[in-house]
This record gives C-alpha cells, structure tokens and sequence, in this order.
C-alpha cells in the first residue's frame, strides 16, 4: 500500500538559513512549518524569536501560545495568551484560541467570555457561534446556547455541522421534535453523513416511530455497506417492527461485534432513549 502523502501549508527547508534567521517572514514560516508537523519544541524555538522581530499588532504571540498549548506546557501557553491579548486586544483570533486553551482547561465560564469576545470583533465567523452556543450549553444556558447555534447556521445555512449541533441542543434538552427538525435539515445538507443519519434515526426511535427510525437505518446501510455496527443497529429496529427473517438477515451480515462497534451501538442506544452520550 502506498503511503499517504499529507499536504502542508507550509514547506519545510532541508536545512536552515542562518542568513536569514533575522526575517520575520521567514521564522514565522519555520515555526509553521515545525508545528504543523508536531515537532513543536522546534515551532516554539523560531515563534518565540519571531515574537521578539514582530509588530505589536502581529499575530505570532498567539501562534506561540498555540503552540504551548499543544505541547500542554499550560504555564507557558497562558503566558503567552495574556501576552497577545494585551499586546492585540482586538484580534478574535487569539481570543478564540484562548477560549479553547480555557476549554480544553475546563474553566467554561471564563472560556465563554472569551468566546463572546472572538464573536463580537468577528460577527461572521459561524465556527465562533457555534463554540460560544456550546458553551453556553455546558453552563445550562440553553436559550442562549440555541440562539447562538442559529447565528452559526444564519451564517452558513447550507452546512449540516451547525444543524446538527443545534439538533444535539435540542436533544440534550428533551426538545426531541425540534432536534428531529434540525437533524432532518442537518441530513439534507450533507446526504452522505452517515452520523447524522444515525443520530436522527435515534430521534426517531426516541419517539416510537419506529418506520421513519427503520427508513433512515436502511438508508445508513446503503451508505455504509460494511459496517458491523449499522447492521445490527437496522436488524434491531427491523425486529422492533416485527420483520424478523429480514432482521436475522441484517444480524448474520453484522457477524460478532467488537467491542468498540458494540459500545458504538450502546451508545446510539443511549441517544434512542435520550439518554445522551454525545458523538
């Protein structure tokens, strides 16, 4: 099998030029490229000289936070984020990379400030809403978090992520008939997501239709012909809805599970009974 070739935005030198170390171009460019290919100690090495050649207004101080960040040296990365908030109070972007660093901390309140602030300086950044909504979710600000999941999809109405997401609000909260809705519109944007499939089957179920929940599980087989899990998954409603020889059909194909395609199947179980354990 031939190897997969990853594309990156950034070439990497064979070896470096100390003629040109004293460019900021050119050390932000190595410290790109370093990152991108995890040898982050490299990264922070040329982010932290050119941090020193930028401008106040540039954007290399949170690009090292960033990259703090992934080398989870939390000190430094918070550091280096108070840093490029003072230094650029305005630049979204490193108040949402903050926002996630806090996050991914588990301090979702001050992450949501955070995410308020990237939101407000970039209104027309849908992935921003749609962080900030699931903030606000996490805090139980549930109103809060459905109008900011329909500013992401008001800003990227064609894009099933962001139905999904305010689908899986909905969810979260018991609204099964508006997630229903909003899983419904998520499938139409993206028809070949078997997730989303799945997740709206399980709404269905949810609400003991168990025809709409048996259409779209034979529609997921179709898109996913080899997996185990949609197999079992369709045999358990095609038996819920008394067809037996075609449902011990659909359990031969699906074979023994194993074990992560049976806690894939406990899973979308738990969302059939609202008993939400996310994706």
């Amino acid at each position: 099998m031939a190897e997969l070739e990853f594309a990156y935005k950034h070439e990497l030198p064979e070896e470096e030029d100390p003629e040109r170390l004293d460019s900021l171009d050119y050390r932000r460019m190595l410290a790109d490229a370093y990152a991108e290919r995890g040898r982050l100690e490299d990264a922070i090495r040329h982010y932290k000289r050119a941090a020193k050649l930028a401008k106040r207004t540039d954007d290399t101080q949170t690009r090292l936070a960033d990259a703090y960040h992934a080398r989870e040296n939390t000190a430094a990365a918070f550091r280096a984020y108070g840093r490029a908030l003072a230094t650029n109070p305005n630049d979204a972007d490193a108040h949402f990379s903050y926002a996630e660093f806090l996050q991914s901390l588990g301090h979702t309140r001050v992450a949501a400030r955070a995410y308020e602030k990237a939101a407000q300086l970039e209104p027309e950044r849908a992935y921003y809403m749609c962080r900030l909504g699931e903030a606000y979710l996490r805090l139980g600000h549930v109103e809060l978090a459905c109008e900011a999941l329909d500013g992401a999809i008001a800003l990227a109405p064609d894009d099933g992520f962001y139905h999904y997401k305010l689908a899986d609000a909905y969810f979260k909260t018991g609204r099964t008939d508006q997630a229903i809705k909003s899983y419904e519109r998520a499938v139409e944007c993206d028809p070949l997501d078997d997730f989303y499939h799945v997740c709206l089957a399980a709404a269905y179920l949810c609400m003991k239709r168990i025809r709409k929940a048996r259409a779209i599980f034979e529609r997921t087989v179709e898109l996913r012909p080899g997996n185990a899990c949609y197999h079992y998954l369709l045999a358990e409603v095609l038996e819920m809805a008394g067809a037996v020889a075609k449902a011990q059909h659909h359990y031969r194909l699906a074979g023994q599970l194993d074990f992560y395609d049976q806690d894939y199947v406990e899973r979308v179980r738990a969302r059939a009974n609202n008993n939400h354990r996310g994706r």
